[in-house]
């Protein structure tokens, strides 16, 4: 039912999240493979994402033409729809019966609109494509419920944690493996203006993802249980709010208002020497002056006695949206011409360089991947992040029951409001992980 209070909560909360990691304005347009209207015979299906910027439009529009080209039977046009419109568009064209054929999806945003009743399995077309390409399992997990595929997964994003190495040289560290080494670290690095490391620490998703990175390598990636009863108020997730605590120490004293834009500038303007992010500032990296050289990646160090190897990720996938046949089988083609390495691995380059990662095996090979120009001078970082990507999570995606709340879990940022609490508002660790577990508990009620 579309205008159920969770719908419209989550609505109101991840209007803010801006394709899971910053980049973007609100905006709406339909093209066609020549730049204006289609026609013809042709089966037509519609594309809708919300990958605004247009570097990632022109990215689409180019496999889109070269699909079209070699395609008489179907024809695709693209829809762009910013993040903080995608929730209300969705829902409005599903109620008016005018749903696109093809949606783009991350896991929670996925929620909401399967509880339309609107999104359509994909298990056989993903059945099919998984025959030619070698799809990452960690990305088809978070689709994966009820005993069926419900987007195709279509490229990943991943944290680790990035440092200066000039930094580290300059004072004789080694690169971080453990959580005792990043906070040396920290400490040893913070002098003057120039603090160690930037950690978000407010009400924001940024900071949602960050603390998540921690509770993820200390053994507390799991947030509900098989039953979707909330279960964050453990040792471990104390622990890792312990630890966050001791990194804000170190961290520029503005790091409560951090959204990314913040904390990818307080690495590229050499104001912090570590972060924990994506690859998004690759190109940004290079033009503020700095040498490829200086920049590395390692994965999440792990707790000192132990942990587990793994990082947040998120899987973009697309959803089917028609029960059309027909057009079912225009999607399975426009998608298998879209996951051809040298295609794909193109797109990859150039859609969103060192953020955007493939999920396919041969992607990860392709030599229009690692060749793009942005992407070719940062080869060991980059691998860092596809072997990451691998054994990485999703919060509210790693139970075996589907717990639809995860929605509203990040709609309303309750992880980064606990760990606003505990920084800003004088909670202790423990008193804050009370407070998200009671909050967590509230929203599944």
């Amino acid at each position: 039912m579309i205008g159920n209070k969770r719908v419209w909560a989550l609505f109101l909360g991840l209007g803010l999240v801006v394709a899971a990691c910053g980049g973007g304005e609100d905006a709406s347009t339909t093209t066609g493979a020549d730049g204006g209207d289609t026609g013809g015979e042709a089966i037509q299906l519609t594309l809708q994402h919300m990958e605004v910027p247009p570097n990632r439009v022109e990215a689409f529009q180019e496999v889109i033409d070269g699909f079209n080209a070699q395609s008489d039977q179907y024809e695709v046009t693209q829809q762009t729809v910013g993040w903080g419109e995608a929730y209300s568009r969705a829902t409005a064209q599903i109620a008016a019966d005018e749903a696109p054929d093809m949606l783009q999806a991350i896991p929670a945003f996925f929620t909401t609109i399967r509880e339309t009743g609107a999104v359509q399995p994909a298990t056989e077309i993903f059945n099919d494509l998984a025959e030619k390409h070698s799809f990452l399992p960690a990305m088809v997990e978070q689709y994966e419920w009820d005993g069926e595929v419900w987007a195709v997964p279509a490229w990943s994003m991943v944290e680790v944690l990035w440092y200066n190495v000039d930094h580290f040289e300059e004072a004789g560290l080694d690169a971080p493996e453990t959580w005792s080494d990043v906070l040396n670290a920290a400490e040893t690095l913070t002098t003057g203006d120039r603090y160690g490391i930037a950690v978000p620490a407010g009400d924001s998703f940024a900071t949602l993802q960050a603390i998540y990175t921690w509770m993820a390598v200390n053994d507390a990636f799991n947030i509900y249980d098989d039953a979707c009863n909330p279960i964050v108020d453990t040792e471990e997730t104390v622990e890792a709010f312990e630890f966050y605590n001791q990194l804000v120490q170190y961290s520029p004293p503005d790091s409560p208002s951090y959204q990314w834009a913040e904390v990818e500038s307080a690495l590229v303007a050499q104001r912090a020497s570590m972060i924990t992010f994506k690859g998004s500032f690759l190109r940004a990296w290079t033009e503020a002056g700095h040498s490829p050289d200086s920049l590395a990646a390692v994965p999440i160090p792990v707790p000192d006695d132990g942990g587990v190897p793994t990082s947040l990720s998120y899987s973009n996938a697309i959803m089917v949206m028609t029960d059309d046949p027909q057009k079912q089988e225009g999607i399975e083609a426009f998608l298998d011409y879209f996951l051809q390495p040298d295609v794909y691995g193109k797109w990859l380059g150039e859609a969103e360089p060192g953020l955007f990662l493939p999920v396919t095996e041969e992607a990860e090979e392709a030599d229009t991947f690692w060749e793009a120009e942005v992407i070719a001078p940062f080869v060991d970082e980059m691998q860092t992040q596809i072997d990451v990507n691998r054994t990485s999570k999703q919060y509210g995606f790693t139970q075996d029951a589907y717990c639809s709340q995860v929605g509203e879990f990040e709609g309303q940022f309750l992880l980064a409001k606990a760990v606003e609490r505990m920084v800003v508002g004088g909670m202790s660790p423990e008193e804050a992980v009370d407070w998200l577990q009671a909050e967590m508990e509230s929203v599944g009620a």
